[in-house]
């Protein structure tokens, strides 16, 4: 049976998480409550393959999901937060859909006692879920902050969006261990999508048509001008906004990186060891990732929607973002993060395999943790979602 922290709980537990707890991060893929249910089994063998004491879930919508998600993953008397705080995700019609908490969350279920959430956010008005889902626990919402070296390198359409950014999750675990979840914004162009999965039903038709009764030739014309009108348009993307969008992800990701630094800082010089983890939808040996926040410096190469990025498009100039550069040092000199997925070939599965999702520690104990090591299914696969689960322990 599932149950919250509460506020006695905390007089009965050791000073320090103990050695041997294992920490996940999963970007589970959009789980809204009917893509759970259908996922059930997925679940089930997820958990039983991870085993994790902590799990720490992207793409979850609502408490109550993140609920049924560490039920099916076995996680015995968890807690659990999620960050907008949302109670539930009623999503049965488009009224709905439209409501604050219809959107991918970051969760954490543990069955390690849980103090304290703090949902950080650029604008801390921005969510106005409820804060009492959890009886005894502390709930808080806090602003995450640029710090100027970083967002004076941004621009100011940027500077305008960001409080529509995604939140961050701050969750401190009863001991010494802080987690930060995190979800970075990535730079794939769902227009390129709809429009690529349009024309590839438009032309399925067309060929059913051809093997079963036909289509008029008149309505066949209409077909593939809507495929050449939709590959016009992808072409029109590729040329205009995807390009600018790219560059606006990058510097989402710079500043929501630099934010996180500066408040893993702070725990850091109170002796807390800080893990921070999540799809940061960036690779570290990306040609797109950089170390020098000087915008004359960075490589910004030319793209379309669905080809990947090879490393002579930048041909040895530093990328255009510096997310891994400021969370491991370069914009709080005091903190050193480790990042602990520099061994790993693929934590994305599919067309854009790469190593996004990522796993970065600091403070007393980062040497205490194991390398990261990813977990497949018995078909090699993420268990439903396109994404991996990325696992370290915390050892003796």
């Amino acid at each position: 049976m599932m149950k919250f922290v509460f506020a006695f709980a905390t007089f009965l537990l050791p000073a320090t998480v103990l050695a041997d707890t294992k920490i996940v991060t999963w970007n589970t893929g959009v789980s809204w409550d009917g893509a759970i249910e259908a996922r059930e089994a997925e679940f089930v063998a997820a958990g039983e393959a991870i085993a994790a004491n902590v799990y720490v879930l992207q793409e979850v919508m609502s408490l109550k999901g993140a609920e049924r998600i560490a039920e099916l993953l076995g996680v015995e008397d968890a807690q659990i937060v999620i960050s907008d705080f949302a109670s539930v995700s009623d999503q049965s019609n488009d009224t709905d859909k439209a409501n604050p908490f219809f959107h991918l969350e970051v969760a954490v279920v543990s069955d390690v006692p849980i103090v304290s959430a703090t949902e950080l956010e650029f604008d801390r008005n921005d969510a106005s879920g409820p804060l009492s889902n959890v009886p005894g626990l502390e709930l808080s919402r806090e602003q995450l902050f640029v710090p100027p070296q970083v967002w004076d390198t941004i621009s100011s359409q940027t500077q305008r969006v960001l409080r529509f950014g995604r939140g961050v999750l701050r969750v401190e675990l009863k001991g010494d261990l802080v987690i930060y979840g995190i979800h970075a914004k990535s730079e794939i162009s769902g227009y390129c999508f709809d429009a690529a999965e349009t024309i590839r039903l438009l032309k399925r038709i067309e060929s059913r048509s051809d093997d079963e009764s036909g289509l008029p030739a008149d309505e066949i014309m209409k077909l593939e001008s809507a495929v050449a009108t939709l590959e016009a348009l992808i072409a029109q993307e590729e040329a205009t906004s995807f390009s600018k969008n790219w560059i606006t992800n990058a510097e989402k990701r710079e500043a929501m990186l630099s934010a996180v630094a500066s408040e893993a800082a702070d725990d850091v010089s109170e002796g807390k060891t800080v893990v921070v983890l999540g799809d940061f939808n960036i690779a570290i040996d990306d040609p797109r990732s950089g170390s020098d926040l000087s915008a004359g410096a960075e490589c910004n190469p030319t793209r379309r929607c669905f080809e990947v990025v090879e490393d002579t498009d930048c041909s040895g100039q530093d990328g255009l973002d510096d997310s891994h550069f400021l969370i491991s040092g370069g914009v709080e000199p005091n903190l050193m993060m480790t990042p602990l997925t520099t061994n790993l070939d693929e934590t994305l599965m599919g067309q854009f395999s790469s190593v996004i999702d990522h796993i970065y520690v600091g403070g007393p104990r980062a040497l205490d943790f194991t390398e990261a090591v990813v977990v497949r299914d018995q078909l090699n696969g993420a268990f439903g979602s396109d994404h991996l689960p990325v696992v370290t322990e915390l050892a003796d």
